[in-house]
């Protein structure tokens, strides 16, 4: 089962993204939206999926909401103050905050984000440097998930 990604972008994404005080031109929605999409398994789970797979006790990995978001970076955004009165654990059930925490966690790096013209690909590189910060390159999946999406608004 997963989240209508339509629906998602018209009653959660953009209204959350209108509603918070960073900049968000159509390409940190686009991003934004992209990285949800990839980082909850085309909206299916609600955090990561632990190594090895759930199991009944542990449900989570170490990135928790559909956001994927780890308790250390979590933290060191809450010290900013940009989420400062909210808690990690309602990461798991509030799609909002997973939008805010998302878009927070972007504009802190100073690496300016790409422009809408240059496409996917530039969005995925930038979500591998910015978010990711992996040591396995995982832009193949995440321009494939992101070329799936069914945008409603351009």
């Amino acid at each position: 089962m997963s989240l209508n990604f339509r629906q998602f972008e018209l009653g959660v994404l953009r209204p959350a993204l209108r509603e918070s005080i960073v900049p968000n031109p159509e390409v940190a929605v686009r991003l934004v939206g992209e990285t949800l999409w990839h980082e909850s398994d085309r909206l299916r789970a609600l955090g990561q999926y632990p190594a090895g797979g759930i199991i009944d006790d542990i449900p989570f990995g170490p990135g928790l909401g559909i956001a994927s978001i780890e308790r250390p970076t979590w933290d060191w955004m809450k010290g900013l103050g940009g989420i400062s009165t909210r808690h990690y654990e309602e990461l798991a059930y509030d799609l909002r905050l997973n939008v805010i925490a998302c878009r927070y966690r972007y504009f802190l790096d100073p690496l300016p984000l790409p422009k809408l013209e240059d496409g996917i690909d530039a969005r995925a590189t930038y979500w591998w440097k910015v978010y990711n910060r992996g040591q396995v390159d995982r832009r193949p999946d995440y321009i494939a998930n992101a070329k799936a999406i069914p945008w409603v608004q351009p």
